[in-house]
């Protein structure tokens, strides 16, 4: 064509850096978060049969190994809840785990923080010890047991100094027989060394190290670990002991399938999650209500529970 009737539209502005970078989201998360936000608002958001498909959503989004999300959702559909998705999952919750808090933890025998490499045992040494602390008024002992770790020692020693707690290295059973003897500690926790699950010396070292002084272990495992990593990580240090289990990295994490998935299978108590890098005060329990709600999409009080 020719002529003025050849006008064309102007162009649609250009979309700045910013705007392109909030138009990038995780359909999921979205999905999930929008589902959390309705049961929070709507006493009644649906039928038996809506509610299942959300909390099979949910579990399927924490990734959770099949069996056990399904009996969870059953559990949950069984309870006499109404129609509050947050409510039911709680319920069944509790009815497949076990709950503790850190000061359910033994105060006749040294805590033995265990676990892989890398799974934050140091960090949440100081805060179990922060923690204990705000309930009792005993003499505390931070045992660095970490001594294969390039500045493992040192950040435990950091931690203790902020804290006006006392620490030792004490790398082999014999040290710390002495360091329990001579601190006059009323309250013992230990840092290890990560061990290779897949390392049985390792494993028998620890051991030994445990039994030396009739230990407690206690398992320390990363939130983000796969579900099949996490049972066979947590069967290789059953048989030093372990009844508990400490998750780290939920500040940074949302799915929580893998250590769901080893607690259910050993039967291990779930007793608190590091909840922010701050050690002073970033360790907190776990409830059915705060692991439904956290599952549903909404985030953990780094200040309370």
């Amino acid at each position: 064509m020719a002529g003025g009737n050849d006008a064309r539209p102007p162009p649609p502005p250009e979309t700045s850096a910013e705007e392109l970078a909030e138009e990038e989201f995780d359909e999921d998360e979205l999905r999930f978060n929008l589902i959390a936000f309705a049961h929070e608002r709507e006493p009644n958001p649906g039928s038996s049969e809506e509610i299942e498909d959300d909390l099979h959503q949910v579990l399927k989004h924490q990734r959770l190994p099949e069996g056990l999300g399904f009996r969870l959702t059953q559990a949950a559909l069984a309870e006499d809840a109404g129609h509050d998705p947050q409510s039911r999952l709680a319920a069944a919750l509790a009815e497949h785990f076990i709950f503790a808090t850190p000061e359910d933890l033994s105060d006749e025998h040294p805590i033995f923080l265990v676990g892989p490499p890398g799974a934050g045992k140091t960090t949440l040494a100081a805060k179990l010890a922060a923690k204990t602390a705000e309930t009792s008024r005993g003499i505390f002992l931070l045992a660095g047991a970490d001594a294969e770790k390039a500045g493992g020692m040192a950040q435990l020693q950091e931690y203790a100094a902020v804290l006006g707690l006392k620490v030792m290295p004490v790398a082999t059973p014999a040290a710390l027989k002495k360091a329990l003897k001579t601190s006059g500690a009323e309250r013992v926790i230990v840092d290890t060394t990560g061990a290779n699950p897949h390392d049985r010396k390792a494993l028998v070292k620890l051991a030994k190290l445990i039994d030396a002084v009739d230990g407690e272990p206690s398992l320390v495992l990363p939130a983000n670990i796969e579900a099949e990593e996490a049972i066979a990580t947590a069967e290789a240090f059953r048989d030093l002991g372990v009844r508990s289990l400490f998750i780290t990295r939920l500040d940074m994490v949302r799915r929580l399938g893998g250590v769901l998935a080893a607690a259910d299978a050993l039967g291990l108590a779930l007793v608190g999650a590091s909840v922010t890098p701050h050690f002073a005060y970033g360790l907190r329990p776990l409830t059915p209500q705060i692991l439904a709600s956290r599952m549903l999409g909404t985030k953990l009080d780094e200040r309370g529970v």
